[in-house]
């Protein structure tokens, strides 16, 4: 959000593209109501593919895996809703989450460019970076004692 703050206070036209759970929860708590018409920003909302009783906050890897899978298609959808609006700039340039790769085919699709904005730690973007090397050099999957991958450690 800080980063759509500093661009629109720039001229730039932000429209804040969340799912639509974080959204309610942004609505809830006051925080997506911060930042209104006067900012140039304004909010839309993209399904996660999962149901809507599905315990998002405690099962991460279903989210990712429905946001890998769904977030590009929906994103093409809001594409053409916001490509066909004439009270709003035209779709320019995409910020995205790093680890939504797909969403790079919908900019392709529309011609606009597309940023990937990795918003892990430097810790996280390590082991990611790491991964091939630690599975290389047998320290990933994580195995117990007897070296059983299924019991965990």
């Amino acid at each position: 959000m800080n980063l759509a703050k500093v661009l629109s206070s720039r001229g730039f036209y932000i429209t804040f593209v969340n799912t639509e759970f974080v959204q309610e929860r942004l609505v809830q708590s006051g925080g997506a109501m911060t930042y209104g018409a006067s900012m140039n920003i304004r909010f839309e909302t993209v399904p996660d593919g999962l149901p809507a009783q599905h315990g998002r906050t405690h099962d991460i890897t279903d989210l990712a895996k429905s946001m890998e899978d769904n977030a590009h298609i929906h994103l093409g959808k809001l594409m053409e809703k916001l490509q066909n609006r004439p009270d709003i700039p035209p779709v320019s340039f995409i910020v995205s989450d790093g680890l939504l790769s797909k969403l790079q085919n919908t900019a392709n699709d529309y011609g606009v460019p597309r940023i990937a904005f990795w918003t892990t730690s430097a810790c996280g973007f390590m082991l990611y970076f790491s991964m091939p090397q630690l599975i290389e050099e047998g320290y990933l999957p994580l195995k117990d004692a007897t070296g059983d991958i299924n019991k965990g450690i």
